[in-house]
């Protein structure tokens, strides 16, 4: 099983990139984007699963070119029910 703080950091990586290998690794199936549930222009960003991470990665690589986060810090509490991943990153794109 992959760490919370492992999924966190490489969900950055995975935005970056598109990777559907990685995709396919570190997103829960059930994984809903609460951020385009509302978005009538872009349905696909709103399916279940590494496929809705995917088009919302690919929204964002669109908009901004050259995207890249640089990240600061990570700190994780995982408990056996649970993990909880706070980063402090700044991304940037043109």
């Amino acid at each position: 099983m992959t760490s919370p703080k492992t999924v966190a950091l490489e969900s950055f990586r995975l935005i970056e990139t598109g990777d559907k290998e990685l995709a396919q690794r570190i997103i829960a199936p059930d994984f809903v984007n609460q951020e385009a549930d509302d978005d009538p222009d872009d349905p696909e960003r709103q399916l279940p699963g590494p496929a809705g991470f995917l088009a919302t990665s690919q929204w964002l690589r669109d908009a901004f070119s050259d995207l890249r986060f640089e990240l600061h810090e990570a700190v994780a509490e995982t408990t056996a029910e649970e993990g909880v991943v706070m980063a402090a990153a700044t991304m940037t794109g043109e």
